[in-house]
């Protein structure tokens, strides 16, 4: 969440927490990794403490019973600090939700180890206990991590990437906390951290929907060191997020995975040994996320999306033996839908179903035009129309009755592979067709 673009609180690296000063540098200082000082160059600074390789020959050797894919999921906000809000929904509140539905998934799968800073009854109490007994090294940590990002900054062999999204300033008692959870990562061995938030962008009128919709992907800039394997991750999680649901149509972050130097929960200051990656899953003012029962629904979607992208970033094989590649489907439609309805699981349903087959969003439009919705309303009547032209259903035009239903059920209510079906693999419209300023 950005200032003046966005108001996300407590993610920036700020250096009113503790103070910056010059000193030389050997080649390793604390848990950083520095490359040789023959190697220097400006954006070569720090070595690779992970790579994209190294971290998938530790996952098959998971297969062999030689340990687990050890994440760390990071709700952002909590109930003291709870993030933005929109119309009594809180961002923390959302950060949780989602969050643990992304960690019931990991943790049902034998090939990774799952952890969360809080759950529903505040942060854990391993990590409270962390905090409590490592107050000084945390200190201690962060200000060398700061000495030596300032110096190397300050000799030009890292360079400042001006780039980016401007962040807000981080409070000192929050700041502390993100940096204690990189310490805790770091000496916890964690190998991928999954921080999750939503977005919100300044100027915004408190009672009123905003402009900007979809999610955008986080990672460390690249000099970091765990940039590579941390950006690497994030393209497959995008690339499965992206099959249902917006791309951020914020300027900065249409290109859905975003380098950044400066949000702590991915590593400011080059403080996080693992690969990680800073999740804004939607805007927390957009229809699906408003509505009770989409929210629900679309939760389980984007957990499911965020598991799926890491599992095919270890196996580029996972889930090819499903039709579907979503667990909503296959799924058999009850009701008979008409434009203004809204709040029906069939509806929510059925925007899935024709994303599957390319029918949604509609011939023109873009997912940010045409997000998933609780309404069957223009989109979704622009995408049935198609599909019952694609199936030559001359009846029902626009909306869903015996017919269209029944051909719904036949398609998507059982998993049957061997029907011939009709596809629309057409070009999406560009998010930005109708952005407004």
């Amino acid at each position: 969440m950005k200032l003046a673009l966005s108001i996300g609180l407590f993610l920036l690296a700020s250096s009113t927490i503790i103070g910056v000063c010059f000193f030389g540098l050997p080649e390793t200082f604390g848990s950083l990794s520095l490359v040789g000082q023959k190697e220097l160059t400006a954006g070569t600074y720090f070595a690779d403490r992970t790579t994209p390789s190294e971290i998938r020959r530790d996952y098959v050797g998971t297969d062999g019973g030689a340990g687990k894919i050890r994440i760390l999921i990071v709700p952002g906000h909590d109930d003291q600090y709870g993030g933005t809000e929109f119309k009594g929904l809180t961002e923390a509140k959302l950060n949780l939700d989602i969050s643990e539905r992304i960690a019931a998934l990991f943790g049902a799968d034998s090939r990774f180890s799952v952890a969360m800073t809080r759950d529903s009854h505040g942060y854990t109490a391993d990590f409270l206990e962390y905090l409590k007994e490592n107050g000084s090294s945390i200190a201690e940590f962060v200000a060398n991590s700061k000495n030596v990002m300032a110096n190397a900054m300050h000799k030009g062999l890292v360079e400042e990437y001006t780039a980016g999204v401007i962040h807000n300033s981080v409070v000192p008692e929050v700041g502390r906390r993100l940096y204690g959870i990189n310490k805790y990562a770091n000496d916890n061995k964690f190998q991928l951290i999954i921080a999750v938030h939503f977005n919100d962008y300044g100027g915004r009128k408190k009672s009123a929907a905003g402009v900007y919709s979809g999610f955008t992907v986080y990672v460390p800039e690249k000099q970091f060191s765990n940039a590579k394997s941390s950006r690497a991750i994030a393209e497959y999680v995008s690339g499965e997020l992206s099959k249902y649901f917006a791309i951020s149509n914020l300027p900065l972050e249409r290109a859905g995975v975003v380098d950044d130097q400066e949000l702590i929960a991915i590593g400011a200051n080059n403080t996080l040994e693992a690969a990680s990656m800073l999740v804004e899953y939607g805007y927390i003012y957009e229809s699906f996320i408003q509505d009770k029962v989409t929210r629900n629904l679309a939760l389980d979607l984007m957990a499911e999306k965020t598991y799926t992208g890491v599992k095919k970033f270890f196996d580029g094989n996972f889930g090819s033996d499903n039709f579907f590649d979503v667990s909503l489907l296959p799924y058999r439609f009850s009701e008979n839908l008409k434009t203004g309805m809204t709040g029906k699981k069939d509806i929510f349903a059925l925007q899935v179903a024709l994303s599957h087959d390319g029918f949604y969003p509609p011939a023109g439009k873009s997912r940010n035009e045409c997000p998933l919705s609780p309404k069957f309303a223009g989109c979704s009547v622009a995408a049935v129309l198609e599909f019952q032209n694609a199936y030559g259903i001359q009846n029902e035009k626009g909306f869903v009755g015996v017919q269209t239903r029944a051909k719904l059920n036949e398609l998507y209510a059982l998993k049957n592979t061997t029907l011939v079906r009709v596809t629309e693999p057409k070009e999406e419209a560009s998010a930005g067709t109708k952005l407004l300023h």
